[in-house]
C-alpha cells in the first residue's frame, strides 16, 4: 500500500483562488484535487489523457466543442484523449473536486 496525506501533497496556485494538489501519480493513473474560485474559466485545451472530473462541492460546468454539462456535488463527467475541453465555476462559492487521469500525469503538469 502507498498513501499520501492531503497536508503533504504538492500544491500549486496557477491563478488567484485556483488551487491544485497532486495526490497520486503513477504511470497508469493520477489523481489531483482542485479548487476553482467563483467566476473561474479555464483555457480550452486537450491532452493525451482521459480525464475524469468528480465534483465534491459547488457547481462546475464542463464544456467540449459539442456540449456543455453542469455538474453539482457528487456528479462525474469525463473527456476522451485529445478532446478539447474547458471548465468554469458559475457559482458564488469555490468548486472543489478531483481530476483522475489515465494514463497518469506527473504533477505539476501545467505551467503557470
Amino acid at each position: 500500500m502507498q498513501y499520501k496525506r492531503f497536508d503533504q501533497a504538492h500544491v500549486e496556485n496557477p491563478s488567484p483562488g485556483w488551487y491544485r494538489a497532486g495526490l497520486a501519480s503513477m504511470e497508469d493513473v493520477s489523481v489531483d484535487w482542485f479548487e476553482k474560485p467563483p467566476g473561474h474559466i479555464s483555457k480550452k485545451h486537450s491532452h493525451e489523457n482521459i480525464q475524469v472530473f468528480v465534483v465534491l462541492k459547488g457547481v462546475f460546468i464542463l464544456h467540449t466543442e459539442n456540449e456543455s454539462v453542469t455538474l453539482n456535488a457528487m456528479d462525474v463527467a469525463w473527456v476522451d484523449s485529445w478532446e478539447e475541453h474547458w471548465s468554469e465555476n458559475p457559482g458564488t462559492e469555490p468548486a472543489r473536486g478531483l481530476n483522475i487521469f489515465t494514463p497518469g500525469r506527473a504533477f505539476p503538469y501545467w505551467t503557470k
